[in-house]
Parts: C-alpha cells; sequence; structure tokens
C-alpha cells in the first residue's frame, strides 16, 4: 500500500490505527483533523519523510511507533506537543542530537522510550528530564558518555545500552534502584569501567555485559541478589 485509504479520515472515533510495513511516502494532513480520538498510530516501517503538523491535535494519543522511516528532517515538535504520550519509538529514524527538540522533556507521562539504531553520540538531554520513563532502549548508536546519567530515572526498569562505544559506566547508574534488565553488551568496558556498588541493584535480573574487555567478573556484580 502506497497510500492512506481514503475515508479513514472521516473515522471520528478511530482508537487504534496500524499503518506499519508498507510504502507510504506521505500521511494527508486531514488525517488527523477529525480523527482526535486516536490512542495508537503505527506508522512504522514506511518511508515517512515527514508527519502532517495536525498530528498534535491527537491529544489522546498513547502509543505513538514512528520506528524505520527516514525522518531526519521532521524535527518532532508535533510529537513533543502529545501531552499524554506513553510510549514513542523512534528506532531507525536518523536521530541525531541535532533533531530532538528541547521540548521532548514535555512529555512526563512517556514510560517507553525506543532510540536504539540511530545516530547518537550521547543520550540526548531531554531525555535526562522524562523521570516516568520505565524502559529505555538506545542500543545501536554511538555512544560514548554517560556523564549526565544520576537519578535522573527514579522509575527506570528496563535499561539497554548495548552495540554502543563506552569505555566505562557512571556511578550514577547504581543509583536506577528499581532496574531490573540492564544491557551492557558489546561495548569497550573494561573492569574498572563497572560502577562500585552495582551490587546495590537489588531488583535487578539482567546484567547482560557480553563481548565487552572484561577479563574477570566485578566483585560488586556477585552482590546482585536477584540474577
Amino acid at each position: 500500500m502506497t497510500r492512506v485509504p481514503r475515508g479513514i479520515e472521516n473515522a471520528s472515533g478511530l482508537l487504534v490505527l496500524n499503518l506499519s510495513e508498507n510504502n507510504l511516502t506521505a500521511i494527508p494532513e486531514e488525517l488527523f483533523v477529525q480523527c482526535t480520538n486516536l490512542m495508537l498510530l503505527d506508522l512504522s516501517d514506511n518511508q515517512l519523510q515527514t508527519l502532517p503538523a495536525h498530528l498534535r491535535r491527537c491529544s489522546s494519543l498513547q502509543q505513538l511507533i514512528l520506528s524505520r522511516n527516514p525522518l531526519q528532517h521532521y524535527p518532532l515538535r508535533a510529537v513533543a506537543a502529545i501531552k499524554h504520550l506513553q510510549v514513542l519509538h523512534l528506532s531507525n529514524t536518523q536521530r541525531r542530537l541535532d533533531n530532538i527538540p528541547s521540548e521532548l522533556d514535555r512529555l512526563e507521562k512517556l514510560v517507553d522510550l525506543d532510540l536504539s539504531e540511530n545516530q547518537l553520540n550521547r543520550i540526548p538531554e531531554p531525555v535526562f528530564q522524562l523521570r516516568s520513563l520505565r524502559k529505555l532502549d538506545v542500543s545501536r548508536n554511538a555512544i560514548t558518555d554517560l556523564s549526565m546519567l544520576t537519578d535522573n530515572w527514579p522509575n527506570l526498569e528496563y535499561l539497554n545500552l548495548s552495540y554502543n562505544q563506552l569505555l566505562c559506566l557512571p556511578s550514577g547508574l547504581t543509583r536506577l534502584t528499581k532496574l531490573r534488565k540492564l544491557y551492557i553488551n558489546n561495548n569497550q568496558l573494561n573492569f574498572d569501567g563497572i560502577p562500585s556498588g552495582i551490587g546495590k541493584l537489588n531488583d535487578l535480573e539482567v546484567f547482560d555485559a557480553a563481548h565487552n574487555l572484561l577479563e574477570n567478573i566485578p566483585e560488586d556484580c556477585l552482590a546482585l541478589a536477584a540474577i
């Protein structure tokens, strides 16, 4: 399918719209004039380079899936205006630090953010302000620095940092006390790159550090009671 079917824009009661895995290159502006009750919108795996400005009218939207679209020049400001958004997936959408708006920190209800497979050399500053996050995936980027991480995400349960270029993890990681799954595999971490005190993560169930430069198991990892 290369075009959005006619008539969908008149379905004002529509709650879920899944147009993923097509060959769409554009979304008609009028689609979001009437469909303001949408709660889930999945546009992943298409050829979209931009989205209509009227997307911001979807004030009830809770889940927005945009992954695997060439959205390099789309600034995301309309997305940042959707205040009730809980899930935002932007995997492989050519995200860089300069095309993630500072307004993203307005998404105070966001619990699931996927920025994997992009061109980020660090986690964008607005992301550190999303204190409701429970799941964050920034795998398969080029991240080298996590120094801004302190106790920014008190509710975070899942953190995927795999396939980046990390040499060390910050001590702030040990303050993510609700963390259950931590993926740091396929980086450049050695023994000194694992912070002392990681054993304080009492709820941690998955700790994946494969394919790094570790020669032995950090002593603090032996204190991870839930593993």
